[in-house]
Order: C-alpha cells, then sequence, then structure tokens
C-alpha cells in the first residue's frame, strides 16, 4: 500500500528506512494508513501461526497486532465504528447463507450450528439467518421437489420441521406455511403420512 503511494503528487511519506534498515515515521499516519498496517499485522500473525511451529511468533504478532488496534479505536474512533459495521454487515451475510443452506447436508449439524448462532443473541444475525432460511423455502417450492419438501416440512417426526420450528419458535408452522401459500398442501401432506 505505501510503495504504490511514493510518487504520487502531493503524498508525504508515512517513513523511511534510516541507518541499518531501521524505519523511522516522518509523520503520524491517517486514518487509512493506520487501517493498513493494522490489516498488515493481522495478515502476518495468520501467516506466522499458519506456519509449521509458527506459534510463538504468531503470538508475539498477535499482541502487537491486538495493542494497535486498542491504540486505534482509541485514537481513532471513527475507525473502530467502522470496522465494527463492516464485521456486522459480514456476520448478517455469513447468518443469511447458513439460512439458505439450512435445508442441505445433515440436520442435525444444522440444528448444531442453528443453536449456536441463536446463542450468541444477536437480533440482526438471527434476522438474517431467518430470512436466508425462508428464501431457502421459496427456492424449494418452486423446485421440482416440492412435494416432497412440504411433506417433510409438515412431518413432525422429520429434521426440517424441527429446523424450522427451532428457528420461528415463536410463530406457528400452520401460519408461516399459510403465509407461503402452501397450508392446504401441507395438511394434505399430514392427512397422507397419518
Amino acid at each position: 500500500y505505501f510503495q504504490t503511494k511514493v510518487g504520487t503528487p502531493g503524498y508525504e511519506p508515512l517513513f523511511k528506512k534510516g541507518k541499518g534498515g531501521k524505519i523511522e515515521f516522518l509523520r503520524k499516519p491517517n486514518a487509512q494508513e493506520a487501517e493498513e498496517i493494522r490489516k498488515a499485522l493481522d495478515a502476518k500473525t495468520t501467516a506466522q501461526y499458519s506456519k509449521r511451529g509458527g506459534g510463538f511468533l504468531g503470538s508475539g504478532f498477535e499482541d502487537a497486532a491486538t495493542e494497535f488496534r486498542d491504540a486505534l479505536d482509541v485514537n481513532i474512533p471513527e475507525l473502530a465504528s467502522a470496522r465494527a459495521t463492516a464485521k456486522a454487515a459480514r456476520d448478517n451475510k455469513d447468518a443469511f447463507n447458513a439460512g439458505r443452506q439450512t435445508f442441505t447436508g445433515k440436520m442435525d449439524e444444522k440444528l448444531f450450528e442453528m443453536q449456536e448462532l441463536f446463542g450468541r443473541g444477536n437480533a440482526d444475525e438471527i434476522a438474517a439467518f431467518r430470512s436466508g432460511m425462508l428464501s431457502a423455502i421459496q427456492a424449494q417450492l418452486k423446485s421440482p421437489n416440492r412435494a416432497s419438501f412440504i411433506r417433510k416440512l409438515g412431518n413432525d417426526e422429520d429434521g426440517m420441521n424441527e429446523l424450522l420450528r427451532m428457528a420461528l419458535p415463536e410463530q406457528n408452522l400452520d401460519d408461516v406455511l399459510k403465509k407461503l401459500d402452501i397450508a392446504e398442501e401441507s395438511q394434505a401432506a399430514k392427512g397422507a403420512i397419518m
């Protein structure tokens, strides 16, 4: 990052290499430069931990990165706020994607993942997960496997039904199915099962 800025008109270098290759800061970094330094420290930490036997060096870089991040948060609060907003957006996107994948894979693993997510108690993440799950239901209703999917959702002993009930505990399953305009098919499927 910093090397690409050198030579840009009006850019005042942040540092230079002094005697013996030692870095000498020429000015205080701005918020963007400070964040780039933080990212570089985090990347170096990750790289060290991923090397065989790199835990010792990794922990040293991690300590430096944490100390630097804490100093940034105190001295540039808007940077901490921007970082928190970006993390929340990533977490919500991940929760939405997890919701979209609810009905694929092993149901016991999905239940565990859902318990973890709901256990964190983050209302925005939970809402994003539910949106993703409802999006997955709508997609399934347009698939050739629609009848089978509806049967599974309506079967109280099926893992899909359990997932739906867990994700929407305050709502009645029949209400959800009505909203999705599949209640009649679900009742017919329940009748056929019983």
